[in-house]
């Protein structure tokens, strides 16, 4: 009998992401409820986040249970996976065959899919998170068809192939085994990244309290990221194609920036966007560039990697903007000038996150009215017709920003 759990790397990144996912909304739970507390709620708002709270809490508690208890079972017989709350298994007299597909959910995983004979019977599906999945993908090929040989062979050989390329290396290490150890240890390190990224970026999206905070890791994690990848010098890439051997850090250098655009064209208004573009364009050709530079087998000749270049310099772009934004407007120490306007209309926009937008009548030397967005307190208290205070702040690289209020 041979039994294979969760990679231990994806083990220890879920035990530690939902560890600190616990403690994150157990503390915002305990904040709330405190009279004492830093953050201030609506009375309405007491009511339906320690809930919230509480079942993250819980899902949490079920990702650890269920990545401890999740495994896949060989036997001579049979092949069972165990998950959280079932158990199914089959013995290899009523499979079909096998065959691997894309996750509809994730595309970067691939779902090993056991067919039975017999259609009444469930099918047993587990994914390549699942520790030495080419050795269970072996097994299932010497006892039962297997529906993908042809494709499994040509990527099989392509992973061999960048497999040896890494341990014939020797920037990665003066033994075959030191170099593997490295490979492992680069690995583990991008799971790390990319539970670090997708935690950032759904703490800023979602509830980005401490507000600063969340901020600098949405600026800060991609340039760790770099660094990291520069420390590594090349194990950890980019662009990895699916299937590679090499562990691949794209996501904590994208979404995060992504999130940190998303959040500044939320929460700011921007008075003149024209001292924006040129830091933001010069961030983004030095990022791209240093991407560029950890992904030295790409070719201008081929298409496929044009486009992946054309997505570098895209989401370089996204990060630049939302960086000169984010430090012009969250570091701005400046006092603002005061003018007054009139709502001549409202706007609520939903989406996966609902935006709430004011239209003024124009101010000070303004000729049009103008659209800005403002927090939903904000929007629930004003009507058409109400008179507003604009304040327009100088920003922190002289990009000008306003924030609208009641009345003074």
């Amino acid at each position: 009998m041979k039994e294979y759990r969760v990679k231990k790397g994806i083990r220890i990144l879920i035990y530690i992401s939902a560890s600190l996912g616990i403690l994150f909304y157990g503390a915002f739970i305990i904040d709330i409820l405190s009279p004492s507390g830093t953050i201030t709620q609506s009375g309405e708002e007491k009511l339906w986040l320690p809930p919230l709270f509480m079942l993250m809490i819980v899902l949490m508690i079920v990702a650890i249970i269920s990545t401890k208890k999740r495994r896949v079972i060989i036997t001579d017989e049979s092949i069972c996976i165990i998950g959280f709350l079932k158990k199914r298994e089959l013995k290899f007299t009523e499979i079909k065959g096998f065959k691997t597909r894309t996750n509809p959910k994730i595309r970067q995983l691939e779902d090993i899919v056991v067919e039975p004979i017999d259609r009444s019977k469930k099918t047993i599906v587990f994914k390549n998170t699942i520790e030495n999945s080419s050795e269970i993908k072996a097994i299932l090929a010497s006892k039962v068809i297997d529906f993908d040989k042809g494709k499994r062979e040509a990527t099989d050989k392509i992973i061999e192939d960048e497999k040896q390329e890494i341990l014939s290396n020797q920037e990665f290490g003066i033994s075959s085994k030191e170099r593997e150890d490295q490979l492992k240890k680069a690995r583990l390190t991008s799971y790390v990244l990319t539970g670090v990224g997708i935690f950032v970026t759904f703490w800023t999206i979602f509830f980005p309290n401490p507000y600063e905070y969340a901020i600098i890791a949405c600026i800060a994690v991609p340039l760790i990221t770099l660094a990291v990848i520069k420390f590594w010098k090349g194990l950890i890439r980019v662009d990895g194609a699916k299937n590679s051997v090499y562990p691949n850090a794209t996501y904590p250098l994208i979404a995060p920036g992504i999130a940190l655009s998303f959040r500044m064209s939320l929460d700011f208004s921007i008075d003149d966007y024209s001292n924006v573009w040129i830091p933001a364009i010069a961030i983004a050709i030095t990022y791209t560039g240093i991407l560029l530079s950890f992904s030295k087998h790409l070719s201008f000749k081929k298409g496929k990697d044009l486009f992946s270049i054309l997505w570098f310099a895209i989401f370089s772009f996204v990060y630049g903007f939302g960086t000169v934004i984010a430090t012009n407007c969250v570091f701005d120490k400046s006092d603002p000038q005061m003018f007054s306007s009139e709502v001549v209309n409202k706007e609520m926009r939903e989406d996966k996150v609902t935006s709430y937008y004011l239209y003024l009548l124009p101010w000070n030397n303004k000729t049009e009215t103008e659209k800005v967005s403002i927090d939903s307190d904000l929007y629930d208290s004003l009507n058409e017709g109400d008179e507003v205070s604009v304040y327009l702040f100088e920003g922190r690289f002289n990009i000008p920003w306003i924030v609208v209020d009641h009345k003074r």
